[in-house]
């Protein structure tokens, strides 16, 4: 599958509407699309860690950047029939 700005053929279109193609939430971004990342580190920062996204929060050291698994859809592709 081509995961490159998500250009599909119509092929790939195809297998995905008839369920040929089945995805899965993306283990990096959580389904989300995005991660935080700490803007003084560069750093990926943990979203459950609230404590310390409300410290980063407060700093102004906290940004969101598309997920750089899933390009910023939240599911990647799991398997194929």
């Amino acid at each position: 599958m081509a995961y490159d700005c998500w250009e599909l053929s119509s092929e790939e279109y195809r297998d995905i509407i008839e369920g040929k193609i089945h995805f899965r939430k993306c283990p990096s971004c959580s389904g989300f699309g995005f991660d935080y990342y700490n803007t003084t580190t560069g750093e990926i920062v943990d979203r459950h860690n609230d404590s310390l996204l409300q410290e980063l929060h407060s700093d102004f050291s906290l940004s969101t950047d598309s997920c750089d698994v899933c390009k910023g859809l939240g599911y990647v592709e799991s398997y194929r029939d």
